[in-house]
């Protein structure tokens, strides 16, 4: 029996630039590659730790449990790479890979970036977008506090992803979406490890998103810039964050 849910788009769909790979309207329709609802299951996995790092997932196997053959399993896996969600190991199927300090502070470097980037596109640009932006991450302060009421740690990543990846998507840059697209998987995995870890952070989380909110309302690149790498260093603990605390503390 096919154990799999299929998907309405590929991953990287122009239509769902803001949706991770296994969002709801990307797993309605029978005519999608069975190899991208593959990887849309297996990454969702991954990110919620069903599949930990070190995890050796072969192709027998997952095509034995999701009632597919052994070649769309094979593209799968090679999408999952492209993700950055494993590694592909020969004579040994692919492993779950384990995000280093390093690679965790490269990815929320690039994040931050782009997030800077579009903000002063949207501020120097249509007033109208920028209230349009303002609704949207609106809503999804509204399903974040929803997921940290409900203790779901999964959903609160996805909005998470969602809040951040409307404004870089408002950038209205197509290289870039496509660029976020292959990022998103590692970045709610980021999420996802630090809400289940710690829970009392969501919170602060929704808080930080409320002043990210007042800063794009007010229009000022600067406040934004500076309350986003707050947001950053007080979510995450990286190489990254460590290097924000060193460099805006005062010196003795």
């Amino acid at each position: 029996m096919n154990s799999i849910t299929r998907s309405a788009a590929p991953a990287n769909h122009p239509d769902s630039p803001t949706s991770l790979p296994w969002a709801a309207e990307q797993t309605e329709s029978a005519t999608t590659p069975i190899a991208v609802v593959i990887a849309a299951t297996t990454a969702r996995r991954i990110v919620e730790g069903e599949h930990p790092p070190g995890t050796i997932l072969t192709e027998k196997v997952i095509a034995e449990a999701e009632g597919a053959s052994r070649t769309p399993v094979r593209e799968a896996m090679l999408q999952l790479q492209r993700w950055g969600l494993v590694r592909l190991a020969p004579k040994k199927g692919a492993v779950v890979t384990a995000p280093t300090p390093k690679e965790k502070s490269e990815l929320l470097q690039v994040r931050v970036m782009l997030e800077e980037s579009a903000f002063r596109e949207v501020v120097n640009g249509d007033a109208n977008l920028t209230a349009e932006l303002l609704q949207k991450l609106r809503i999804e302060l509204d399903n974040q506090r929803s997921a940290a009421d409900n203790g779901d740690p999964l959903a609160f990543a996805e909005a998470d992803h969602r809040f951040h990846s409307h404004i870089i998507h408002a950038m209205g840059n197509r290289v870039v979406d496509d660029i976020f697209l292959n990022l998103a998987p590692q970045l709610a995995r980021l999420t996802h490890e630090v809400m289940s870890n710690q829970p009392e952070k969501h919170f602060s989380v929704i808080e930080e998103h409320e002043s990210l909110l007042v800063q794009l309302s007010n229009g000022s690149p600067e406040s934004f810039a500076k309350q986003l790498r707050h947001h950053i260093t007080a979510s995450h603990d990286t190489q990254f964050t460590r290097a924000e605390k060193s460099r805006t503390s005062p010196r003795q």
